[in-house]
């Protein structure tokens, strides 16, 4: 029962809101997310254009390449990158501020993507395939923590 009180706490705090974002987005993404999401994913992305030149400069990456973003139920993750869709997602069950690293790193795996890493781990060996996901991993977060650190 603890975790259905947290959610809807939480839900409280975000009402739903399908009127027009107030100011655009800085990094301009093509979003496909419901109309009462769009002021929730523009503020994350304007929070993170706004404060970090690092997180501005990855975003911008991301969005060139062609990612879109959305959000969606994810309970076992803050978000994830689909190479093959060219989509970032966030989950809708963190707030906005706990968001804005996870988008960071989601668009840094979407750097990565484009610069020809990718997740075809089958063709590599098992030490092969680890090594390179712990540092296609270490990399993204590297990037978010430097983009956190520049609030």
């Amino acid at each position: 029962m603890a975790f259905y009180r947290e959610f809807a706490e939480y839900y409280a705090q975000y009402p739903y809101d399908n009127s027009a974002p107030k100011e655009p987005p800085l990094v301009d993404f093509d979003m496909a997310v419901m109309p009462h999401e769009a002021k929730k994913m523009i503020s994350i992305i304007n929070e993170v254009a706004k404060n970090s030149p690092l997180g501005k400069s990855v975003l911008e990456q991301a969005c060139a390449a062609g990612y879109k973003l959305k959000f969606q139920n994810m309970f076992n993750a803050k978000g994830a990158t689909s190479e093959s869709g060219k989509t970032i997602t966030l989950s809708t069950c963190f707030s906005p501020k706990a968001l804005i690293s996870t988008l960071v790193h989601e668009s840094r795996h979407a750097c990565q993507f484009e610069k020809g890493y990718h997740c075809d781990f089958e063709n590599y060996d098992l030490k092969s395939s680890v090594m390179l996901s712990r540092a296609m991993e270490a990399d993204a977060q590297a990037v978010a923590a430097g983009a956190c650190l520049e609030y």
